[in-house]
């Protein structure tokens, strides 16, 4: 959750800046990011059979 937090923070201080443009690429770049860190923090490796 920690990169989201910091997009978010970015993204604030760019508005607080008045800055209006926004880079799709870029921005569609960071998403699949931070989506690719929610899928792999859900990741579970099942239990050895202890032999």
């Amino acid at each position: 959750m920690g990169r989201a937090a910091e997009l978010r923070d970015a993204l604030t201080l760019m508005h607080q800046r008045g800055e209006t443009e926004l880079h799709a690429a870029t921005l569609a770049r960071a998403l699949r990011a931070l989506d690719g860190e929610r899928r792999t923090a859900r990741v579970t490796v099942p239990p050895g059979d202890g032999s």
